[in-house]
Order: C-alpha cells, then sequence, then structure tokens
C-alpha cells in the first residue's frame, strides 16, 4: 500500500445521521506496474486484502464478458439462484465444446468466429449438402 484516507461523507438530506465512511487505498501493482486506486466501505480489513478482492473481482467480470460474447449470454432468463446457475452452466458447457472444436480444429479458427459460424450454420443450416 503506498496511501490510504478515510473520507467521510455526510448525509445531506437525512439530518443527524452519522457519515458514511469509506476508505481510499492506493496500491502499487507490480504485475502490471502501475498504481491502483480502491475505493471500500470495508475499513476492517487489509488494503493487500481489498486489492485482492478487486483482482478477483476483475477476472469474474472478465469471465462474464467472454460468457456475453461467446454464448450470447445477454440477460438471465430468472433470477432465482437456480435459474442463474442453470445457465451459467449450460452457457460454461456450450463454451467448453466450442473450445474442444477449436482445438480438433484444422483450421486456426478463434473462438469467436467458430461461434458465429456454428450461429449462422445453425440458423439457416447447411447450403449444398447432399440430401
Amino acid at each position: 500500500m503506498l496511501s490510504d484516507q478515510i473520507i467521510s461523507l455526510s448525509a445531506l438530506d437525512k439530518g443527524g445521521e452519522e457519515p458514511i465512511l469509506f476508505w481510499r487505498i492506493e496500491y502499487w501493482n507490480p504485475d502490471k506496474q502501475k498504481i491502483l486506486v480502491f475505493f471500500t466501505n470495508l475499513l476492517h480489513l487489509a488494503a493487500s486484502t481489498v486489492a485482492a478482492i478487486y483482482k478477483d473481482r476483475w477476472q469474474i467480470e472478465l469471465f462474464f464478458k467472454a460468457l456475453k460474447q461467446t454464448a450470447k449470454v445477454k440477460s438471465f432468463l430468472g433470477t432465482s439462484a437456480n435459474v442463474v446457475k442453470t445457465q451459467i452452466w449450460t452457457a460454461l458447457i456450450a463454451m467448453l465444446i466450442l473450445k474442444y472444436l477449436q482445438m480438433k480444429s484444422s483450421f486456426a479458427w478463434s473462438l469467436s468466429n467458430l461461434a458465429a459460424l456454428l450461429r449462422h450454420v445453425h440458423l439457416h443450416g447447411l447450403v449444398g449438402v447432399a440430401q
């Protein structure tokens, strides 16, 4: 940790309440060779723990970005934990199958191009296939 500050925000519309406290942390990231700044209300954690949480959160964000792009998951079909888990597992299985097809392919397909090709074939069928 390079530096930290406690920031106090007073609730303007609610007189007499205690201010909301935030912790601003400047953290040196040796992997990226740059300073990262974090804001948190988790005042009881160590600065390195806060940095690790944000790093893990970023990996989750990247996972969902890949899920949205490759499996075309734009939104969840419901809000219950079971529905969300089922949709994520289904998308993961589809991504694993795509990755397997990419590895077995004799062409140098990118994962997104292979997914787009399979979506196109699914929607439009194979043209010129002998029946």
